[in-house]
């Protein structure tokens, strides 16, 4: 996304605050709907921060916390990463569910920046899958001037943890990308070694270049439960 320069510090945490009462809002209703959840926290980096074929920032520390049900279910969390200057929060929260062999999601996703990176923006998501192959398709609009609409469309094919992906932008954004790579788990942690190629309309439109760009990316991160410290913690009061 393009960066801005005259984003101010109070309209975020505005934004912020209003995205948390409805995220939280939503993960008490499905408290009261359901017992059966689960709260896990991930920590990870990356060697380069590309988002959607978007280069972000080189090497970035990540974390997050979520609430899920199991099997599906409704589900919230927050995201954060270093970039270049300041860092990006993301606030999402959403249901997920499961027919056959036939997976579906929908949700909404606001992403906020410190330090006048970027403007911020909220998207509407939707997710399918089926066996190998797993879609998505969003819709948002960038808090520019003047504001912006924007939709992106993935398809992912992966067996055996090797994966690929075609991405594109549309409506007022412009571009693609493609990316190959291989994900597994060793000694507890998760590992995505992946190349990514994004071409020059993409890294044009978005002021993060000029012609099209590769990159091969390494991701380390370990998820782990909340839920059980809690009931490790409990247990010995």
């Amino acid at each position: 996304m393009q960066r801005a320069c005259g984003k101010r510090a109070i309209r975020v945490q505005i934004i912020m605050k209003r995205v948390t009462r409805i995220l939280t809002t939503l993960a008490i209703a499905s408290v009261a709907a359901t017992a059966q959840a689960e709260v896990t926290g991930n920590i990870g980096w990356m060697s380069d921060y590309i988002f959607r074929g978007i280069p972000l920032s080189n090497s970035s520390a990540m974390l997050g916390l979520d609430w899920a049900q199991d099997e599906g279910g409704f589900y919230t969390g927050v995201w954060a990463a270093n970039v270049d200057p300041g860092a990006e929060l993301d606030l999402y929260g959403g249901y997920t569910g499961q027919v056959g062999e036939i997976g579906y999601g929908i949700g909404v996703t606001v992403y906020t920046f410190t330090e006048a990176f970027d403007d911020n923006a909220t998207e509407f998501n939707l997710s399918g899958s089926w066996k190998f192959l797993a879609l998505e398709a969003n819709f948002g609009k960038y808090d520019s001037n003047p504001q912006q609409d924007f939709s992106y469309f993935a398809a992912t094919v992966e067996q055996s943890g090797f994966y690929g992906m075609l991405g594109t932008w549309g409506n007022d954004f412009d571009g693609d990308y493609i990316r190959a790579g291989y994900r597994a788990e060793y000694l507890g942690l998760d590992f995505d070694a992946y190349y990514n190629y994004s071409n020059g309309d993409l890294i044009e439109f978005f002021g993060a270049g000029t012609g099209s760009d590769t990159s091969i990316v390494l991701t380390v991160s370990k998820t782990f439960s909340l839920s059980n410290l809690g009931k490790a913690f409990s247990a010995t009061e």
